[in-house]
């Protein structure tokens, strides 16, 4: 169902569906979720959730979060990484 709101660029219709399952540790939700973060759609543009978003999907086995959060590392300060990573390490699904 999210998939196919984000295909209908239904942001806020995909947003309601994918938050609870990247919360819940969905790797593909939690790419998904990633992708709106960095590029803006149905919410404020925010590389360090979208960072987050990406390493939580990597650690959960997507193939394609790796290459895209470090395509996000470089945006983002070494501190701002740094915070994020420990974000990620205490992050516990829902």
């Amino acid at each position: 169902l999210g998939e196919a709101a984000l295909a209908r660029r239904e942001y806020d219709r995909a947003l309601d569906i994918l938050r609870p399952l990247a919360q819940s540790g969905y790797a593909r939700a939690q790419d998904r979720l990633a992708v709106l973060y960095a590029e803006g759609m149905g919410v404020p543009r925010n590389n360090n959730q979208a960072y987050i978003w990406f390493s939580l999907a990597a650690q959960g086995g997507s193939t394609t979060a790796p290459a895209e959060r470090e395509r996000i590392a470089r945006l983002l300060q070494p501190a701002e990484v740094q915070q994020a990573d420990l974000v990620v390490q205490n992050w516990r699904p829902r």
